[in-house]
């Protein structure tokens, strides 16, 4: 009888061990399923905000590039302010 428990003894540490590590891993397994999806999720909504924002930046350098320069500042409002004038005088005379 006492060989029996000095055996038993002896074994339920490793055993104990080793279920344990199983069960842990298990454990995380499940865990790591649980927030996959959650995960995936968030990359897809990530993905497509990066394409709409990549989408906007493209469209506004296609806008700035397109300008004339002299639209860009104060001296180009002038000159089309003039321009617009002529027009109007050329338009009255005719």
């Amino acid at each position: 009888m006492t060989a029996a428990i000095v055996i038993l003894a002896v074994f339920s540490v490793p055993l104990t061990a080793i279920i344990s590590s199983a069960w842990l891993k298990a454990k995380k397994l499940d865990a790591e399923r649980n927030l996959a999806p959650a995960l995936e999720q968030r990359l897809a909504l990530l993905e497509k905000q990066n394409t709409e924002l990549r989408e906007r930046v493209e469209t506004l350098e296609t806008i700035a590039t397109g300008m004339d320069a002299r639209h860009l500042g104060a001296e180009g409002a002038q000159e089309l302010k003039e321009l617009e004038q002529r027009l109007q005088t050329v338009a009255t005379k005719a």
